[in-house]
């Protein structure tokens, strides 16, 4: 079922505008994390290309700015966003960890609800995360005031003893 959804998902290539995101998510039949994550990677596929059609650093970053602030004004997005929060925990560590850095990317306000959800489903299961995974989650949490993720040392026993841990 996750790949007849995500056949449907938006190509990033194909991307034009935040609209044709949007249609293609309330295109679909049925709602599904995969599908919510599939957009959100093409709204930050989008930003980048807007943004790199600028001339200066500047206009780079109001750019960025500015689609942010626009996408989180629009409901459809702000109806995906709590739909994917009540159903964080079917997305794989994977998709979950590269949603967080995606939403991250958006400027997605920590006190969120869809922030929380997948803060929470990463930090829970932290320790059968695959190095690939942590190497998405751990940039994403750069900048975080609460650092209770590294607290109690099960990360850094992860990072350290990760080659020697058989999976």
């Amino acid at each position: 079922m996750q790949s007849q959804l995500l056949d449907k998902a938006i190509k990033a290539e194909t991307v034009r505008e935040v609209s044709d995101v949007m249609k293609s998510m309330l295109s679909s039949s049925a709602f599904s994390p995969y599908l919510a994550a599939q957009c959100i990677t093409s709204l930050v596929f989008l930003r980048k290309k807007l943004a790199f059609e600028q001339d200066d650093e500047f206009g780079f970053f109001q750019t960025c700015h500015d689609f942010s602030k626009e996408l989180s004004s629009m409901p459809e997005y702000s109806a995906m966003k709590e739909q994917l929060a009540k159903d964080v925990g079917e997305l794989d560590l994977n998709s979950a960890a590269y949603t967080f850095m995606s939403l991250r990317r958006l400027e997605e306000p920590m006190c969120s609800s869809v922030m929380r959800a997948l803060l929470l489903h990463l930090k829970k299961n932290i320790l059968d995360m695959d190095l690939p995974t942590l190497a998405m989650f751990m940039p994403s949490l750069d900048g975080l005031k609460d650092r209770s993720v590294l607290s109690d040392g099960s990360l850094m026993t992860v990072l350290a003893l990760y080659p020697a841990i058989s999976r």
